[in-house]
C-alpha cells in the first residue's frame, strides 16, 4: 500500500474570482484613500483679484446663483503667478465665502482673497475646498469593503466551496 495520495486541486472558478475581485476593489479603494489623504504641501499666501465678472443664473427656481469667473495674482518667495477660477461662489465653508449681498466686492481691483498653492509647484493653486470629499467616499469605501470581504472569505467562502 503506497503512502502517496494522490491531491485533487480544484480549478480556478466563481468563488475565487468574486475574492480576487473584491480584494482588488478593496486595494484601489484604500490607494484612493491614500492618494486624496490630506499632505502638508499646500501653503497659504494671499491673492489679488485682477479681473472679475459676475452674473446671475436661473435654474426655473429661486434663489438666483452666482456663477462667478476670476483672474488673480499672487506671489512665492516673490515670484509673481496668474491664477482664475470659475463656478458657483460659495456663500460659506470656504475662507473666501461671500454672502450674495456681498458678491460684487469681488469687482473691486485688488481685492485681497486667499490663495492656497502646492509648495512643490507654487503654480497649482486653490482658493476653495481645502477638504477633498473623494477621501471621505473612498475612506468609507475601503472600510466597508474590507468588511465585506472578511465576512466572504470567512462566512460564505468556505460554505460555497463546502470546506469545514
Amino acid at each position: 500500500m503506497s503512502l502517496h495520495q494522490k491531491r485533487r486541486f480544484n480549478p480556478f472558478g466563481l468563488p475565487e474570482f468574486i475574492g480576487l475581485v473584491m480584494l482588488a476593489a478593496v486595494v484601489f479603494c484604500g490607494m484612493e484613500w491614500i492618494h486624496a489623504s490630506p499632505t502638508f504641501r499646500w501653503q497659504e499666501t494671499m491673492g489679488r483679484i485682477t479681473s472679475c465678472d459676475i452674473k446671475s443664473i436661473h435654474y426655473n427656481a429661486e434663489p438666483n446663483r452666482n456663477k462667478v469667473t476670476i483672474s488673480f495674482t499672487y506671489h512665492v518667495n516673490e515670484i509673481p503667478f496668474q491664477g482664475s477660477w470659475s463656478g458657483m461662489w460659495p456663500v460659506a465653508d470656504s475662507p473666501n465665502a461671500l454672502g450674495d449681498e456681498e458678491i460684487t466686492r469681488l469687482k473691486d481691483k485688488g481685492y485681497l482673497l486667499r490663495v492656497y498653492y502646492d509648495a512643490r509647484n507654487p503654480e497649482i493653486h486653490r482658493i476653495h475646498d481645502l477638504v477633498d470629499t473623494k477621501r471621505y467616499v473612498f475612506s468609507i469605501l475601503s472600510v466597508l469593503g474590507s468588511l465585506a470581504l472578511i465576512y466572504y472569505l470567512v462566512k460564505i467562502y468556505p460554505a460555497w466551496k463546502g470546506v469545514h
